[in-house]
């Protein structure tokens, strides 16, 4: 298992969780699909981000379940996501590391 990082995102950042209430929704709908594979998240008006701890063979199907899910409570379709592995905070040379 590892560590990525997934943003989603509507074309030219429209708007797509324009409420709190849709921002409310987004937020259940997230943690419904993505389960004990979401360690973190955060929902803004325009895009979002979830760590996930998957397996690289499984990961295309969670973000495919993520984007399902939210693009039912979006008030813009979801056109793009990214991921990118999160590499292990602990090692050395990262910027936590610094004094």
């Amino acid at each position: 298992m590892a560590l990525y990082h997934v943003t989603f995102a509507a074309r030219r950042r429209a708007v797509l969780f324009p409420t709190e209430a849709h921002q409310r929704a987004a937020v259940r709908c997230l943690t419904r699909a993505a389960g004990d594979k979401l360690v973190l998240f955060n929902v803004i008006d325009e895009h979002g981000h979830a760590t996930l701890e998957e397996q690289e063979k499984r990961l295309a199907r969670l973000k495919a379940k993520l984007r399902s899910a939210l693009s039912a409570v979006s008030a813009e379709p979801i056109v793009a996501d990214w991921e990118e592995r999160v590499e292990d905070p602990q090692a050395p040379g990262r910027l936590s590391d610094t004094k």
